[in-house]
């Protein structure tokens, strides 16, 4: 690994980027001779290297899955496949759930798993049919600017203060307090906290996290989803250091919300990322800041991997900020056809064009081809 940076540093000496045309799609016509992909935490795919688009796109949603699915299976003994479960959780409707409590499933699935299911796992479908009634309500509702040109479309004709808000707030409360499963039990928390954020009620969403999360003493998908509505209602209320501390939380310990994780902390605050950094306290958690800057301001990348290498070698996310620094530098060396208004002549665009003469004259064809080698050597033992 070592090597390698070596190699991306004696390689960043010979690069200047260039822009494209402006109608040209760079990643659309750009063919990748190194597959960014392999990483091992796939988690991390959208924050590889594009042109295109704000997040790397070329992958399927599939291969980041979803953990609360994982975390619902593991409650069900793990009898049901990630599939499965996941239609269990998200397709199955209200109306299915409780044709299944009544005794009498109708869904094919349902059927599969047997009457007695319901009766073994009772606590977790009635939060299910629960939180399937509360969904179609939780959003926050958008309230329009009147100084606004813009027309935003028409909104949903649901949002969460279409609920009775003390109705809701009492059933919730109830259902927590009976629940038995600290795992269940802090996934109502979980909606206590997100229906106080959707209705703007901030400082009631700070108190239901400490109130119904953190006495629980869990930290695993239900805490982390929860500490997500309470970083957007930290937001809300304008304490955006917190809440970018929060979400910082998120990204690190989430999976398949990394993405809106990052986006919610460029909201949060607008500053740079060097305020986690000075609050980052474990090995983790700065090697984690030092990603998103290096992320963040990806024009000299060495410094920030050099730092990330001495905190932890092996990290998965140093190898993201490598296929990263790869993709670029590969961009900058090989060629990118386009074609302009004259369809008869392709022309070849040259990432690195703008090279000076001197430049040019210090490296020959031989002498980088060679050192193209000595990159692509390296590259599959990362």
């Amino acid at each position: 690994m070592k090597k390698y940076i070596l190699t991306i540093a004696v390689f960043s000496l010979f690069y200047t980027k260039s822009e494209a045309c402006a109608w040209s799609d760079p990643d659309y016509e750009y063919f990748n001779l190194f597959t960014q992909s392999i990483i091992k935490d796939k988690s991390y795919l959208p924050f590889l290297h594009s042109y295109s688009t704000r997040f790397y796109t070329d992958f399927k949603p599939g291969q980041i899955p979803d953990e609360n699915i994982g975390t619902w299976r593991k409650f069900f003994g793990n009898q049901l496949s990630y599939q499965e479960t996941n239609y269990l959780v998200n397709n199955i409707s209200l109306n299915e759930l409780n044709e299944l409590k009544k005794g009498n499933p109708g869904n094919q699935l349902l059927k599969k798993l047997g009457t007695g299911f319901y009766q073994k796992y009772r606590e977790g479908i009635d939060y299910l049919i629960e939180a399937k009634y509360l969904e179609p309500y939780m959003r926050i509702n958008f309230i329009e600017n009147p100084d606004s040109y813009f027309y935003n479309g028409p909104q949903s004709d649901k949002n969460a203060t279409n609920l009775d808000y003390n109705k809701t707030i009492s059933a919730l409360t109830s259902l927590y307090n009976a629940a038995k499963n600290p795992e269940i039990k802090q996934r109502y928390g979980y909606q206590l906290v997100r229906f106080n954020h959707y209705t703007r009620n901030y400082d009631a969403a700070l108190q239901a996290f400490r109130t119904y999360i953190e006495p629980i003493k869990l930290k695993g998908v239900p805490y982390f989803m929860a500490l997500d509505q309470l970083a957007g209602a930290q937001r809300g209320m304008k304490m955006n250091s917190d809440a970018n501390w929060n979400f910082f939380q998120v990204f690190m310990n989430s999976d398949s919300r990394k993405e809106s994780a990052f986006v919610s902390m460029k909201l949060s605050d607008t500053a740079s990322f060097n305020n986690i950094l000075k609050r980052a306290g474990t090995p983790n958690e700065k090697n984690m800041a030092y990603f998103l800057l290096g992320y963040e301001d990806f024009t000299n990348p060495i410094p920030i991997m050099e730092k990330m290498y001495d905190i932890d070698p092996n990290s998965e996310i140093l190898k993201v900020m490598a296929v990263r620094s790869i993709n670029e530098l590969e961009r900058a060396y090989l060629p990118t056809y386009y074609y302009s208004d004259d369809t008869d002549n392709a022309t070849v665009q040259k990432e690195n064009s703008s090279t000076s003469a001197d430049s040019q004259k210090k490296e020959s064809p031989e002498v980088k081809e060679k050192k193209t080698f000595i990159l692509a050597e390296d590259y599959p033992v990362l």
